[in-house]
């Protein structure tokens, strides 16, 4: 009967149109003396007998959805014969009677409530999870606080809310469900039956909270509950195996994280089902991983426990998936320890069936995912790993719905590190088009970032084409831009982004908007090539390519030299960037054919480098000493991009931008002080050079105040935003990477930059003359790009100069000085930034060059230092042909190489 129309029909229906047609169908309003005391009776035994089929049927047993159903049905009937048709006439009823009705709808909600969630583990459509979060909402909204019974409610609301987050891990969620948890905890006397189930699931939120926001305090205090909880368990209680193993799995956290030997000496788990059993199987293993057994006793005992549980676990239920990767990794490890191959067959079996369960949540596939294309890989099934991992890719934007935080986003992202390269590279092996590994690429990186460009999309054409869809487009995606990041909005952002979901299906029913946020099509790639090629460098362990767009067709360059094994930035030095120029720039170039230095018209190009290779210099790559041009910036002009989509929109503003000219407001913000910091002695040189340069043009120039607020709402109105101080990046989170600035110790973050929206606007530049503000140090988000350069660049910047690493106070004035110069001298152009920019790092190169020579024919024979010296008198630019000899190369500063310009 579970699975009847009528059931689905009754817990599918909307309550709000429930009430309605329940107000309509009531005409009169019985007075408590008038209801028939032998209806009275009837109902309240159905409601008796109801509630004694519920509790007598076993959770997760297949009749408890119908059970439960019952409940809810003799609550409706209940709901049916004493509510008010008209809220005035409430004034009616006495008060013990509006008591009594009031408590009757509220039992009816919470029953409907869980029976929606009971169909939810059915299924697994989220859709029934958040209709049953709206009754449960509604039903502790309509309990006194006074009435025990809101324990209860608060209690089932907060567990759906943690289903939630199972599903979605969006911190609201978890928030959400510890709230209501600690509030159905202080509801509840010590005394009352469900107090330790109310407890541990209390203490339960706390531990994975902190394996969200790895708090301490949250570690302790499921810890402590926990403890609270097992002391009150009596023996042979069926909750006891789970409590206590709920219990060891935070002890052994504790030994990992506080190295507290003696948590290991509590009990290692007891048989039990489904989730007690993997439970039982992941301390098992984590016990294994961690190296705090000898020999296989744990990895087997692990495999045994996820073997068990799969057992228990049914088809196409939501923990499957989870339970049957699990025991495919211990599997696999097992294996390896025993000193034979896995059996790939049934591991390839089992990732299979996790894979194709879609009711599970989209992390979970994900992993899966990843680690069946590789499985697949290793057994040389080339074609079938590349469908996995395509497959696999396009889960990835289901991580970041428009509805979600960026903060959710970003967590949520930080497992899905080099798929896109893996599906790429897949690609490409099996003989699919240069183009397809792009439109791959795109699907899986730059995600939080593409979802703000999508919001921020130009719109001038729908307008003219149906102006009435337009507007409502606009008006639901301010609508969501507006709302701020709060648990209790969460729902009205949710209704928000679907709102915008539902627009864009209505936009791409319309002639000539079916592409609409569809992504990049071949023929636009190529288009936007039309000033110079797009170099997108992948790297991954199924190989490395150069994916090179040109305004004639897009080409496939493999590149042998290059490895993703060992791949790691540890600073830069003449033989990294001569190393970059062998194995990268020079086939790339040549490809091009780049070949020499341009005598008059200087070719652009732009680098889009993926996963690791985007924290090396590729601008800077050569070999800058042999006299050669075997130096990339000898041959073009560089710039960067995060993603194609990031650089079609930079084409877009940059074929529809008024020039700086016509505008003309620059911000400058110097920091030379900055409390818990070095000074910085050249910045107000810096920024005097720039008022003198900007001010000649008939440019007003604003100094920024330092705080926080009034650069905000400075950014807001200017054309030019020029920044000198100090630069942070984060070593984990980074979207809280920032400039630093005065007022209380307060700072411009990535965070804060991703919420502006200047696209209206799109201010022509922000320079940025910190350290690091190009620079990412948290790996499993360095597909993302989120760092200080993109975030203004997202917030509607057009072109961005920053910085790859730390730089030189002292320099930072004549690269600043040089680059204003040259921008005056051209007019402001879009072009006169990048050009601007190359010219001075590439001069300042060529001093660079003449000083360390004079630094190091000071170690030179006596016979040598003639030719080393007469050779400066020739002009800085004609001298990068000469000989360089005996230059150490630990007397090198290469000062010059961090700077970079993103945009078009």
């Amino acid at each position: 009967m579970s699975n009847s129309p009528e059931v689905r029909d009754y817990l599918e229906s909307d309550w709000s149109s429930f009430r309605r047609i329940i107000e309509e169908q009531v005409g009169v309003i019985p007075n408590e003396e008038d209801v028939t005391k032998s209806r009275n009776a009837e109902l309240d035994s159905a409601i008796s007998q109801a509630r004694e089929l519920v509790d007598a049927t076993p959770d997760g047993h297949t009749d408890k959805p119908d059970s439960l159903y019952s409940l809810g049905k003799q609550h409706q009937n209940r709901y049916l014969s004493f509510l008010p048709s008209r809220p005035y006439l409430s004034g009616h009823l006495s008060h013990d009677y509006q008591k009594r009705k009031a408590a009757e709808i509220a039992e009816a909600l919470h029953s409907l409530g869980e029976g929606l969630q009971s169909l939810y583990f059915e299924t697994g459509e989220i859709g029934k999870l958040e209709t049953a979060i709206v009754r449960l909402e509604e039903a502790v909204n309509a309990t006194p606080h006074c009435d025990s019974f809101l324990a209860d409610c608060l209690h089932s609301l907060g567990s759906a809310y943690r289903n939630k987050y199972g599903f979605t891990g969006i911190i609201e969620d978890l928030e959400l469900a510890f709230r209501h948890h600690q509030r159905a905890v202080e509801a509840t006397t010590s005394d009352d039956a469900e107090w330790t189930n109310r407890l541990f699931n209390l203490g339960d939120l706390h531990f994975s909270r902190y394996k969200r926001l790895n708090a301490i305090a949250d570690l302790e205090a499921a810890f402590e509950k926990f403890q609270k909880v097992t002391g009150a368990t009596q023996n042979g209680d069926l909750e006891q195996a789970r409590r206590l193993q709920a219990l060891v799995t935070v002890l052994y956290e504790r030994h990992l994280r506080l190295k507290a030997s003696e948590d290991l000496d509590m009990p290692s788990g007891h048989k039990g089902r489904g989730e007690l059993l993997h439970s039982l199987g992941e301390g098992h293993y984590l016990k294994y991983d961690a190296g705090a057994s000898k020999g296989t006793t744990d990895v087997d005992s692990a495999c045994q426990r996820f073997q068990e549980a799969l057992d228990e676990t049914p088809n196409f239920v939501p923990e499957r998936t989870k339970r049957l990767h699990s025991l495919c990794v211990a599997t696999i490890y097992q294996a390896l320890e025993a000193g034979r191959a896995p059996s790939t067959v049934q591991i390839l079996q089992h990732l299979h069936e996790a894979f194709a369960n879609t009711s599970s949540p989209t992390p979970s596939r994900i992993r899966v995912g990843k680690q069946l294309y590789a499985l697949h890989v290793e057994c040389e099934e080339w074609s079938l790993a590349a469908e996995v991992a395509q497959i696999t890719i396009s889960l990835i934007p289901r991580l970041a719905p428009r509805s979600l935080e960026n903060s959710d986003k970003q967590n949520l992202l930080a497992e899905v590190a080099d798929i896109a390269s893996d599906a790429a590279a897949l690609a490409l092996k099996t003989g699919k088009s240069p183009y397809e590994a792009i439109r791959l690429l795109e699907i899986g990186r730059g995600v939080l970032g593409g979802s703000l460009r999508e919001l921020r999309t130009d719109i001038s054409k729908l307008q003219v084409k149906n102006p009435r869809l337009a507007e409502e487009y606009r008006i639901n995606r301010d609508q969501l831009e507006a709302l701020t990041s709060s648990a209790d909005r969460f729902n009205q952002r949710y209704e928000a982004g679907q709102n915008i979901e539902r627009k864009i299906r209505a936009i791409r029913q319309l002639p000539q908007f079916s592409q609409f946020m569809m992504g990049p099509s071949e023929d636009e790639m190529k288009a936007l090539a039309v000033m110079g090629p797009i170099v997108i460098i992948n790297v991954s362990y199924y190989g490395c390519h150069a994916l090179i767009v040109e305004k004639n067709g897009i080409q496939t360059l493999k590149l042998p030299g290059l490895r993703r094994d060992g791949l790691r930035f540890r600073g830069v030095s003449l033989n990294l960037l001569g190393w970059l120029w062998d194995v990268i720039a020079d086939p790339i170039l040549n490809a091009l054919g780049f070949t020499e230095t341009p005598k008059d018209q200087w070719p652009r190009m732009w680098w889009i480098p993926i996963g690791r290779l985007a924290k090396f210099p590729l601008h800077a790559a050569g070999h800058h000493i042999d006299g050669s041009s075997r130096v990339v910036m000898d041959r073009v002009i560089s710039s960067y991009s995060s993603s194609i989509q990031a650089l079609i929109q930079n084409y877009q503003n940059h074929s529809k931008a008024t020039h700086l000219r016509e505008l003309g407001k620059i911000l400058l913000v110097g920091m030379e002080r900055t409390p818990g910091h070095m000074n910085l002695p050249f910045v107000p040189r810096e920024v005097d050079k720039v008022r003198s340069i900007c001010g000649s043009m008939e440019v007003h120039v604003g100094d920024g105040d330092s705080a926080l607020e009034k650069i905000l709402s400075a950014l807001k109105d200017c054309d030019i935003f020029h920044f000198a101080g100090h630069g942070h990046t984060h070593p984990s989170d980074p979207s809280y990477s920032s400039l630093l600035l005065g007022g209380g110790g307060k700072q411009l973050t990535v965070s804060t930059l991703l919420k502006m929206n200047l696209w209206t606007r799109m201010p022509f530049l922000a320079y940025l003359s910190a350290c690091g503000t190009g620079r990412m140090n948290h790996h499993e988000l360095i597909d993302e790009a989120l760092h200080l350069i993109s975030a203004f660049q997202l917030a509607g910047f057009r072109h961005v100069i920053g910085t790859m690493w730390e730089v030189n106070d002292e320099l930072c004035v004549e690269v600043a000085g040089s680059t204003y110069q040259w921008m005056k001298s051209h007019s402001m152009s879009d072009a006169s930034v990048s050009e601007g920019l190359h010219r001075t790092i590439r001069e300042l190169r060529v001093k660079w060059v003449i000083e360390n020579e004079i630094r190091a024919a000071k170690r030179m024979p006596e016979s040598l230092k003639r030719d080393s010296i007469d050779n400066h008198r020739i002009e800085p630019l004609e001298r990068l042909a000469r000989d360089m000899i005996f230059i150490p190369e630990e007397e090198l500063p290469l000062s010059w190489v961090p700077y970079v310009h993103f945009g078009f």
